[in-house]
């Protein structure tokens, strides 16, 4: 034993001389195990497996559905609230018969006056639109000054404006929502991957040809394989696929379960079977994410990074995943050999030798671009959706300010803001007691003895300065302020010049807010 001869055998030269050869073959054994191991070590970096993880995300992406159209659940009541607003601004006249008419097979009747007039060709959808409203009671309510027709002019233009911003905001939003979706992504994605992964005959081995290595590609050539990039199916075959004559349960790709030999002769080889196997297998090791243009581009991304990887030989050959030694020349045919291995080369521009994309990449890269679309619609449908409901909001007041009640609590808040405004001239007027110049500068009415010596008094109603209150002699604000001139409207609080004539003040402001507000959403109208 070799200890023995250590510890204190006195050996002859023949022995120590067969113990040195010994020991020198010991030595030689352990480092090719050492070899061996750096070898395998340094091959499962670059293996199968770390392929078929990136083919799986693609996978289980191009499995997911297609994000949901967008839609608003009252927008139909928006159509009919406009529609009927519209009407009983255009003809409040026709709205009583409108209530009355009969819908006969889902049209409406509009022989006689005023329906013929106002509810004819491209006016009978809006007539049917309002009538659903009108026919609705919990919703079909109006103000009598709209039934009557005697809706305050200021209010009115209010009212039309509002109509007309919600109009155009409804064509919007309807065709917004219209572009939240595209049907043609869940047919692309079907086209990436072959086939859905349902276990369903009808895939086959498209593309194949002659042999595994003529199918799934040479990288020591510029020819991509027969096969190679057709779908992502055919794609993961090629790297995890088994096959008779040396290649029988593959395990390149670390698969849980090995799948059924493939013949790559032909491209009508049924390989539904191996493909739903391999499918499930990534959806039981790789978490799906969400199908969004982020997601995919992040595995899009993975994807290049693999196959811009230098491999066999100096690492100069790429376009490739999976796992391939030496020159390459004896192409991916799934087995553990000088020159091959187990992966899916896609081939090089004969010219530039630039790398040539797969079909299934650039059919994904497609469907990122149609989800950008979609997400960009379903913003804009979000924003024109709060939009109009802001519009409907401001629509609901100018209809609240056309009742009695409404116009008599306007009434009241005026007559507070005369007082207020009274208050704050005669405190103006008084502090310049004792100065006749002062005075006079503040528009007031002097009342004194000599320049410095007297009171500081507003001047009296109708004159430069001070005017009437709301509720003097002369009647209502309306009424004082109808038929005033540009000046003396300018300087009367109660009354506001519109640039035609004199109106109430506490309408017309609250109406140029209104038209305010809705020349600023205008801004926010999208091209489409």
């Amino acid at each position: 034993m070799p200890n023995q001869l250590i510890r204190g055998h006195k050996a002859g030269n023949a022995e120590r001389k067969s113990h040195s050869a010994q020991l020198t073959a010991l030595a030689l054994y352990s480092l090719t195990l050492v070899t061996v191991n750096i070898d395998a070590t340094a091959d499962t970096a670059n293996s199968a497996a770390g392929a078929f993880s990136v083919l799986c995300d693609l996978i289980n992406l191009a499995r997911q559905l297609a994000p949901k159209a967008k839609t608003v659940d009252d927008l139909a009541d928006f159509e009919e609230t406009v529609a009927l607003i519209n009407i009983s601004l255009a003809a409040p006249s026709a709205l009583q018969q409108l209530k009355n008419a009969k819908l006969t097979g889902g049209e409406l009747k509009t022989e006689e006056e005023p329906l013929k007039t106002h509810c004819a060709w491209e006016a009978a959808l809006g007539c049917k639109l309002a009538k659903k409203k009108l026919d609705n009671p919990a919703k079909g309510l109006l103000p009598s000054s709209l039934w009557a027709g005697n809706t305050n002019a200021e209010i009115k233009d209010a009212l039309n404006a509002t109509v007309g911003a919600m109009r155009s905001t409804l064509t919007q939003l309807k065709q917004a929502l219209g572009q939240t979706s595209d049907p043609e992504i869940p047919l692309t994605l079907a086209q990436a991957l072959g086939a859905k992964p349902n276990n369903q005959a009808g895939l086959q081995t498209v593309g194949a040809n002659t042999d595994r290595a003529t199918s799934c590609g040479k990288p020591a050539t510029n020819d991509a394989g027969s096969a190679a990039g057709k779908n992502l199916a055919m794609d993961a075959i090629c790297i995890c696929g088994s096959e008779g004559g040396g290649g029988e349960t593959n395990q390149a790709c670390g698969l849980q379960t090995a799948i059924d030999n493939v013949v790559f002769s032909s491209a009508s080889t049924p390989i539904h079977s191996q493909w739903h196997s391999l499918a499930e297998q990534c959806k039981n090791k790789h978490k799906a994410k969400a199908l969004t243009s982020a997601n995919l581009a992040t595995a899009l991304n993975r994807f290049d990074i693999q196959r811009s990887r230098g491999q066999g030989t100096n690492e100069v050959l790429n376009n490739l995943i999976g796992h391939i030694k030496g020159s390459g020349v004896t192409g991916c045919d799934g087995k553990e050999g000088t020159n091959s291995g187990a992966c899916v080369y896609y081939g090089k521009n004969a010219n530039t030798k630039s790398p040539l994309d797969p079909e299934w990449y650039t059919k994904l890269q497609d469907v990122r671009s149609k989800l950008d679309a979609t997400a960009t619609a379903a913003s804009k449908a979000e924003t024109l959706e709060q939009r109009l409901r802001t519009l409907n909001a401001t629509l609901t007041s100018f209809m609240h300010l056309t009742t009695p009640a409404a116009t008599a609590t306007a009434h009241s808040q005026q007559k507070a803001g005369d007082k207020a405004v009274h208050e704050a001239i005669d405190k103006e007027c008084e502090q310049h007691k004792n100065n006749k110049t002062a005075c006079a500068e503040a528009k007031c009415k002097w009342k004194g003895k000599t320049d410095t010596e007297g009171d500081c008094k507003p001047k009296e109603t109708g004159s430069e300065g001070r005017t009437g209150t709301s509720d003097g002699a002369a009647g209502t604000t309306t009424e004082k302020c109808k038929g005033k001139l540009e000046d003396a409207c300018k300087k009367a609080p109660e009354c506001k010049w519109d640039g035609k004539e004199s109106k109430d003040s506490s309408t017309l402001v609250m109406t140029k807010f209104a038209l305010t507000f809705i020349d600023f959403e205008s801004f926010l109208s999208y091209e489409f």
